[in-house]
């Protein structure tokens, strides 16, 4: 319907145009002002792309006309090409503002929608918590009794690892919802990394190598310590869970137009198309048994130190994560 109602009035203007005499320029000029009619409403109804379009069109159709009596460069014939050159930032200024509300619009959305799922996450998180270590820690006292041949002994294995995968969803839940409060102190990222490296492959049993290329270069930055651990920890253990058995993950940091860049690097299948824009999005994952809130714990605690995570490339030859903190926020440290 939008789409026809602007047809019909840009046909309706230029058909007044082409049926008016060219000596009644008074209303020549407005028919032309008149144009902006349609160009407004393609810009509001569809954005810069839809008014860059129809503002093309108009020019199109209007300027031949405008020029078929000229056969010298004179005042009316500046105007009437300016005038077209009018269509065509108008439609970019007003497509580029429609294009942006909608985009904050968006996100406000997401953003109200994620407190609500916060908000009930956090309930739900802590009512489990304290049953779940109750679970455990009987079923843990049980076992210690049993010898390792009884048959119920390998019963309660299961039970007792099944119980601390649930704790350690509950406490992605929480540290999902729960605000983040910053302890900073004065940090080599670099220390970090091979400290996460030494974490991430003493506790995974997955076989693979994890290589480090580090720019030791880098200044000590002000950031909290664990959080950022965890961050990077995070896409680590995401990236040797993806990588096949004997892959190779890749970290590196370097110094780049003044930021930190710090990459992980995975040999993975590479992601999706489809699924690309929801790699931040809380509860959705691909992987079994995943809580799909890795990710987005990681994305919450670069920002919250006023850096950025991204999905740097993706391939089938494997997926690279980027972190970038800006180095100027971090040097003033007296």
């Amino acid at each position: 319907m939008h789409l026809l109602l602007i047809v019909f009035l840009i046909a309706l203007i230029s058909v007044l145009h082409y049926a008016t005499p060219n000596a009644r320029g008074i209303e020549h000029l407005i028919y032309r002002e008149l144009y902006l009619i349609p160009i407004v409403l393609a810009a509001f109804w569809f954005g810069m792309k839809g008014g860059l379009t129809f503002s093309f069109i108009t020019a199109a159709i209007y300027l031949p006309l405008a020029f078929r009596s000229s056969d010298r460069i004179t005042a009316y014939y500046v105007s009437n090409f300016t005038q077209g050159a009018i269509f065509i930032m108008f439609s970019i200024i007003l497509g580029w503002i429609r294009d942006r509300d909608i985009r904050l619009q968006a996100e406000r959305a997401i953003n109200v929608r994620l407190v609500a799922i916060g908000q009930a996450v956090s309930s739900i998180a802590h009512d489990l918590k304290s049953p779940l270590m109750a679970v455990g820690g009987f079923v843990s006292q049980v076992r210690r009794k049993l010898d390792d041949e009884d048959p119920s002994a390998q019963k309660l294995d299961i039970a007792i690892a099944q119980t601390a995968r649930m704790e350690n969803m509950v406490k992605d839940m929480l540290a999902f919802a729960r605000p983040l409060e910053l302890n900073k102190e004065r940090t080599d990222l670099n220390q970090l990394i091979e400290q996460v490296v030494d974490v991430s492959e003493t506790a995974n049993d997955k076989p693979g190598h994890i290589r480090t290329h580090l720019d030791h270069k880098l200044p000590k930055i002000l950031i909290d310590n664990d959080r950022m651990q965890q961050a990077i920890l995070n896409l680590v253990n995401n990236a040797i869970e993806i990588s096949p058995k004997g892959g190779t993950v890749k970290v590196t940091s370097v110094m780049q137009n003044n930021k930190i860049n710090v990459e992980v690097q995975d040999q993975g299948m590479g992601v999706p198309q489809e699924k690309q824009s929801q790699l931040f999005t809380p509860f959705i994952t691909t992987k079994k048994g995943g809580t799909g809130l890795g990710l987005p714990i990681a994305k919450k605690i670069i920002e919250a130190h006023g850096g950025d995570l991204s999905l740097k490339e993706t391939s089938a030859n494997g997926t690279t994560f980027r972190i970038e903190l800006p180095v100027s926020q971090f040097l003033n440290l007296r």
